[in-house]
């Protein structure tokens, strides 16, 4: 009972921040140009920027998708192996929907749960991978997850490396930070702490049922158990993948 109690207070927040969000940030057009989508997870790029992704494609700007983990953490009563292997099997499943060659897919094979914060072993090394994309693919933009996030961790390492990989690379993009678990883990009020000044609402009315298909994909693939690849997810977050809205915080405006 407290849990269901629990799951109904976190779906009325979400649709709270909505509202909010929605009547206090700018709304923008996500800019043109070619863009660079770092996710910690298989899933986080289609939640959060799925709506900018679609946008650029019908654009024909150049989509290129980096995933830091293969999301192995998801099913953890599975081996690991086993996970990872289907997991980037439905990132396949994803870019072949939205007609994205393979070699646009890069994959790091950082561990699921531990990506590695700043000053930690392994964190420079991650930051050099990015960084070496970023001067090979020359994006216009580069999106990560936000901070906001909070959690998982893997969220906050990732706006993390991407802000240094961006600072350290010859090549110098814009980087937007967007929003995955925020919509969980903040409340409206939050909006007018310090961190949340510069969030833009950028309007995906137009790609949302192409969005959503996607998200189905990742979100409703099952093992023969019935347990699901991506893990389960909270009502309210899968609920807020289904918003026509993606929030965004520009963070390095290129030189």
């Amino acid at each position: 009972m407290m849990s269901w109690l629990k799951g109904l207070a976190h779906l009325l927040m979400t649709y709270a921040l909505r509202i909010v969000v929605w009547q206090r940030l700018e709304k923008q057009a996500f800019p043109a140009g070619s863009i660079m989508v770092i996710a910690p997870h298989p899933d986080d790029e289609i939640i959060g920027a799925g709506g900018v992704i679609l946008q650029a494609l019908e654009q024909e700007q150049e989509v290129h998708l980096v995933y830091l983990t293969e999301g192995e953490a998801a099913c953890p009563a599975k081996p690991a192996e086993q996970v990872k292997s289907q997991r980037r099997a439905l990132t396949r499943q994803v870019a072949g929907q939205i007609g994205l060659p393979p070699n646009h897919q890069h994959f790091l094979g950082l561990a699921d749960g531990a990506v590695p914060q700043r000053n930690q072993p392994g964190y420079q090394s991650a930051r050099q991978a990015i960084q070496q994309l970023i001067d090979t693919l020359q994006p216009d933009h580069v999106l990560a997850t936000h901070e906001l996030d909070y959690w998982p961790f893997d969220h906050v390492a990732c706006a993390h490396l991407a802000e240094d990989a961006v600072a350290k690379a010859t090549h110098r993009p814009n980087l937007y930070l967007y929003w995955v678990w925020a919509w969980y883990n903040l409340r409206p009020w939050h909006l007018s702490r310090a961190e949340c000044h510069g969030l833009f609402a950028v309007s995906c009315t137009a790609p949302a049922t192409q969005k959503q298909r996607l998200v189905s994909s990742y979100l409703d693939a099952r093992a023969e158990d019935g347990s699901r690849w991506s893990g389960e997810l909270p009502l309210a977050l899968r609920r807020a993948s289904r918003f026509s809205v993606e929030i965004l915080q520009q963070r390095v405006h290129a030189e």
